[in-house]
């Protein structure tokens, strides 16, 4: 806690120096927290502040509740990551302490915010996949964006694969990460205003699974009427039939673990015992599972989170779907993070071994297509080998397209036929940085890398403890971006980019094509492939 002296050194309690620890009164309770700075300009941060109750126990496989009053809080460090596998991400290395006491939240301000301040607030969810991922990770150090763009951050965790997504039907509720992340945006509807932040002027952030998340939660008819937030920004993620499992599929990866564990399949035993199981063996036991696909338990539509098919809901229930602000898009290059995890896609020289790594990925990613059917087979070929610079980035492209690409379009598509402030970005942009991402060393492999717009845009890019220090174009473009970002979670006015007024994609003006030199184009380019290999993804 703070110590009186410095209570009596302030004129307002929400005040902090780097004399005394900044501290926060509100009906939460006093939270404490922790000074630093970026570019000279001091950034106060609360971290761990709980907004759920552990889930253990009785409440494993529950859902969330809420977490009362904490009457005096110091929250000067994270708390742990929820658990998860061990990464498979070549961009988040496995580091920080794993607990199922993990429903944490972070909130991040400049120092002197007045709580009076009413700023605009960005509520970001940590992207991995819904298999791992946690709000200290470097991707999402909130402390360029603030000292940058004068605005409140808040990061989240919440549950992850087995614990997060293991959709059971009637014996246990699926998605409960994402009734976690409602549960938190609910929290912050509450408690923001005393940090400074303003309850009615949030705005979402996700990147690949949190952009997943973010477009659940604008579809959910848990989150309809609650006025949570104004506006979202989307990297690479939208619902879509690649992003769900059934539940029935689900189900019965739980009983395989069950057995596994000696808990049998029978209803209510199977789940009480289950309950009991040591947390990283169930862990070790879902990775065990991954034969065919890198997902073991994603979003389910469970009727109630999710309650119908994502590919339509816009379509069939447009009055039900908020009319918020919207930035979203996807890289050129979505693609070479994860080709670079497969040694064989740097190998590839004939069509036979494309073919093979084709229906390999496409397994991988849930978006089998039937390679025994020569049209298939023909259509991926026809379109994606031999069309790049090398056959690793023939690949790439068609990991792009099935996983992001194609599915974004569609969404963007239906959207923005009902909503009128709809902004889409094709980032085009390589960084120059080298060993931005471990072990990846070659920019020009990488491209326009999964996730490389939010890193630049939201700014964490610049704090980045990389191999070598952050490029200077590398550097004033993120900064460029920051502002960008920031101004569109604080005013109504289109968003720019360097001076460039971004084109309003529900109006017919196209989208923006985002790169040293930003330039407008009329659609993100892939619908015609997207019509002739990935038709089931409905992206017509």
């Amino acid at each position: 806690m703070a110590p009186v002296v410095c209570l009596l050194a302030v004129a307002a309690a929400f005040v902090g120096s780097v004399d005394c620890e900044p501290f926060v009164n509100s009906s939460f309770g006093t939270i404490s927290g922790r000074s630093d700075s970026f570019e000279d300009v001091e950034v106060e941060s609360f971290l761990g502040i709980p907004y759920a109750k552990p889930p253990l126990g009785d409440l494993r496989f529950a859902y969330p509740q809420v977490f009362g009053p904490v009457g005096e809080l110091n929250a000067s460090q994270f708390s742990s990551k929820c658990h998860q596998r061990e990464s498979k991400s070549t961009s988040r290395p496995a580091s920080a302490v794993e607990s199922e006491d993990c429903l944490y939240l972070n909130v991040f301000r400049k120092a002197g915010t007045q709580a009076d301040a009413k700023k605009a607030v960005l509520f970001v969810i940590h992207g991995g996949a819904f298999t791992e991922g946690s709000s200290s990770d470097e991707s999402y150090n909130a402390k360029p964006m603030v000292a940058l763009g004068d605005v409140i951050v808040v990061s989240i965790n919440y549950r992850l694969g087995i614990f997060g997504f293991a959709d059971m039907k009637d014996l246990a509720p699926g998605n409960l990460g994402f009734f976690d992340q409602l549960l938190a945006l609910e929290w912050v509807h509450e408690n923001i205003a005393a940090f400074g932040g303003c309850p009615h002027r949030v705005t979402l952030v996700g990147v690949s699974a949190g952009s997943i998340s973010v477009a659940a939660l604008l579809a959910s008819p848990l989150v309809r009427g609650k006025n949570l937030f104004r506006g979202v920004f989307m990297d690479a993620g939208v619902m879509s039939r690649t992003s769900i499992m059934t539940q029935d599929y689900t189900l019965n990866r739980m009983k395989e673990i069950a057995g596994k564990v000696g808990c049998g399949t029978e209803g209510g035993k199977m789940l009480s015992c289950l309950r009991n199981v040591n947390a990283t063996r169930l862990i070790d036991l879902s990775s065990d599972l991954e034969t065919s696909s890198i997902f073991t338990f994603i979003p389910t539509v469970d009727g109630k989170f999710v309650p119908v098919d994502p590919t339509k809901y816009v379509q069939e229930n447009p009055d039900k779907f908020p009319d918020v602000r919207m930035i979203i898009g996807v890289t050129k290059d979505e693609g070479t993070m994860f080709a670079a995890m497969v040694p064989e896609a740097q190998k590839v020289e004939t069509e036979t071994e494309f073919v093979a790594l084709s229906e390999k990925m496409s397994k991988n990613l849930v978006y089998p297509l039937d390679f025994d059917k020569k049209e298939v087979k023909a259509a991926v070929t026809q379109t994606y080998f031999g069309k790049s610079v090398n056959h690793f980035h023939d690949i790439s492209d068609f990991i792009t397209d099935g996983t992001f690409a194609c599915p974004t379009d569609h969404f963007v598509k239906e959207y923005s036929s009902v909503h009128k402030n709809v902004f889409v970005y094709r980032f085009e942009r390589t960084m120059k940085t080298k060993g931005i991402l471990p072990g990846m060393n070659d920019p020009e492999l990488l491209g326009a890398f999964h996730g490389s717009p939010f890193i630049h845009m939201f700014g964490s890019c610049l704090a980045f403890s990389g191999e070598t220090p952050l490029d200077a174009d590398d550097k004033q473009f993120s900064m460029d971006s920051v502002k960008m970002l920031a101004d569109f979670a604080k005013s109504d006015a289109v968003p720019q980019l360097r001076g460039v007024t971004w084109p309003n994609y529900s109006s017919g003006e196209g989208i923006l094509v985002i790169n040293d030199n930003t330039t407008v184009s009329n659609s993100l380019g892939c619908r015609e492939r997207c019509q002739k290999v990935f038709p089931f993804l409905d992206a017509v």
